[in-house]
């Protein structure tokens, strides 16, 4: 009865973001977990209840990003690849 999510932080050039900070954040309970990626910027987030999240993204040397209303359905493994670009970790 879960889902994951599972993707590659990556900066605009294609090559990995190692050590991002990952946090998923469920909309409707607020349950939250964080993970970061590895070497090649990849990251997987399992055992998350189905429902309605969203994902942010900090890095050192990159402007934060957050994507919004990712659905999951029991059983998906959802694919989610963000692009930094450059800039402050507060934008």
């Amino acid at each position: 009865s879960y889902a994951t999510l599972l993707g590659q932080i990556a900066d605009q050039s294609g090559a990995g973001v190692a050590a991002a900070k990952i946090t998923v954040t469920s909309e409707e309970t607020g349950l939250a977990r964080a993970v970061t990626t590895d070497d090649s910027g990849n990251y997987r987030i399992g055992l998350l209840p189905a429902g309605i999240y969203s994902l942010a993204v900090e890095a050192a040397g990159f402007g934060a990003r957050e994507q919004r209303g990712l659905v999951l359905r029991v059983g998906d493994e959802r694919r989610v690849d963000i692009a930094l670009r450059p800039g402050q970790v507060s934008e």
